[in-house]
C-alpha cells in the first residue's frame, strides 16, 4: 500500500491535507487498485485533516491521522462491496 498525500500551507499559515491518493500494489508493485478521497467525501471532510502545529511532531500527527483516515475508506470500500 502507497499512500500520497497532498499537503499544503494555508492562509491562515495552518497546514492541511488537500487530498490522498491510494495505491494498493500487487507483488511485483503494479497498481492493483487505487482511489483518491478528498473534500468531495465525507470522510476526508469529517477527519477535518487541518493543523496549525508546523513542527515536525504536528506534520507527524497530520500524517498519522490521514492514513487512519485512508485505512478507513478503503474498509468501507471493502465492506460496500461485499
Amino acid at each position: 500500500m502507497l499512500l500520497e498525500l497532498l499537503i499544503t500551507q494555508t492562509r491562515s499559515r495552518s497546514l492541511a491535507v488537500g487530498g490522498i491518493q491510494c495505491y494498493l500494489l500487487d507483488s511485483s508493485g503494479n497498481n492493483a487498485f487505487s482511489f483518491l478521497i478528498n473534500d468531495h467525501h465525507r470522510i476526508f471532510t469529517d477527519a477535518k485533516l487541518k493543523t496549525f502545529d508546523t513542527s515536525a511532531q504536528g506534520v507527524e500527527t497530520l500524517v498519522r491521522d490521514a492514513t487512519k483516515t485512508a485505512l478507513s475508506a478503503l474498509q468501507q470500500m471493502r465492506d460496500n462491496a461485499n
